[in-house]
């Protein structure tokens, strides 16, 4: 029995490693990085007793261990931490790429986002840098972080999902490494028959992802725990309808105006479209500087709890540039937008293409080394920086000079 499992483990190791080299020869990677996962048997709950399916056992796992999943190389300079909103990001691929596969193999019965479960996920997900395992750091089982968190176990259907990825650390991180890492991960779990059954498995209803992350000996390590739940039981009378259950639209990004920001929201529960001061209602917060604004949705009727959305304030493009040619050079001057943490000025001798950007935070900058007698075209927009990120305004119209 136990060269059996043996036997099957391996099989399964070599299913994964084809799965992940085959999605790596039919579409190139655009960063060409190198990922590492690692991955470990899923555990359940019922509300009782806890099972982890297959291999019960702690599993520890070491740097040096083989990677389930090799993609490309990549290089280390200076190196940095994800940031929260990158940590989001992942999240939601990871999320988007769950519903993804419920849509076609599980008969459309998609999972929706419950904030408690993010919770536990993102504890879980520390933990299990300090032990690789279902058994959390204090001996206890891993559901217990469910109910020290408000989720009862009545009746209770729950399943975690842990993995690792390891890739080089880096200055900083394009969306399409995100995107890359977060598919890596989904691809090696979808590819584990124990892993696949809890993220399809329709009796859960609500999903919680936890992510965190470490730079260490030039390398970043993402943990990622998946929570999955089944829905609250239908009560016998008229319950309410947590707003963490709601779908809402996506809030774009505003222009600083500065005066106090108030987007409206789509928000539906099963396809039906709610209304706004019968369902819910929204406030704001102050909503007037550039940077992260929010929006608070309180349920109202048959609908109760709260939720934050968030958006962000950018700056106005840069007003009344003004290009003024020199010997081999041209100095580019504009009015500075309220709220900018800086400025990026594109020029190039083509119109539309060819472009070089000069960074800075100030009101002029003078461009050198440029070729004599050759007409240039400038165009500039400003950027506030939140988390790590730029949010950027609109470009200035596009301005030309002959340089001397």
């Amino acid at each position: 029995m136990k060269s059996k499992k043996i036997v099957i483990a391996f099989l399964s190791c070599l299913l994964v490693v084809g799965i992940i080299f085959i999605t790596h020869q039919t579409n190139e990677p655009s960063e060409n990085e190198e990922f590492k996962v690692s991955t470990i048997d899923v555990s359940t709950s019922d509300g009782k007793t806890e099972t982890n399916i297959e291999d019960p056992q702690i599993v520890d796992i070491d740097d040096d261990d083989p990677p389930l999943a090799t993609i490309g190389k990549s290089d280390t300079t200076k190196v940095r931490n994800l940031n929260s909103t990158e940590l989001d990001t992942i999240r939601d691929y990871l999320m988007n790429s769950v519903n993804q596969e419920r849509k076609t193999k599980a008969n459309n019965q998609l999972v929706t986002k419950y904030d408690k479960l993010e919770k536990t996920g993102d504890i879980r997900a520390k933990e299990i840098l300090q032990r690789w395992s279902h058994t959390r750091p204090n001996g206890q089982s891993w559901s217990t972080v469910l109910s020290a968190n408000g989720i009862n176990h009545s009746n209770l259907k729950a399943g975690e999902d842990l993995a690792k990825i390891t890739a080089s650390a880096k200055s900083s991180y394009s969306q399409d490494f995100l995107k890359q890492l977060s598919d890596t991960l989904h691809q090696t779990l979808m590819a584990s028959p124990t892993h696949k059954h809890v993220m399809l498995n329709q009796t859960y209803q609500e999903i919680g992802i936890g992510v965190y992350s470490e730079v260490k000996n030039g390398k970043v390590n993402v943990y990622i725990t998946e929570h999955f739940k089944n829905a609250e039981p239908k009560q016998t009378s008229v319950s309410k309808v947590n707003v963490s259950k709601l779908i809402y639209s996506s809030i774009s990004n505003k222009v600083y105006t500065g005066k106090q920001i108030k987007p409206s929201l789509t928000v539906k529960y099963k396809g039906k479209t709610l209304k706004n001061g019968t369902d819910y209602t929204l406030s704001y917060g102050a909503n007037k500087s550039t940077g992260k604004a929010t929006v608070k949705v309180t349920g109202k009727g048959n609908y109760t709890g709260s939720v934050t959305k968030t958006f962000y304030i950018v700056p106005k493009a840069p007003a009344s540039v003004k290009l003024t040619a020199g010997k081999k050079a041209l100095t580019v001057k504009y009015g500075k937008s309220v709220g900018a943490t800086g400025y990026e000025i594109l020029y190039s001798t083509n119109k539309t293409s060819g472009f070089k950007k000069v960074t800075l935070t100030g009101a002029s900058k003078t461009i050198s080394k440029l070729t004599s007698k050759k007409t240039y075209y400038v165009k500039a927009r400003a950027y506030k920086t939140v988390s790590g990120k730029k949010y950027y305004s609109s470009y200035s119209a596009v301005k030309s000079v002959k340089v001397k």
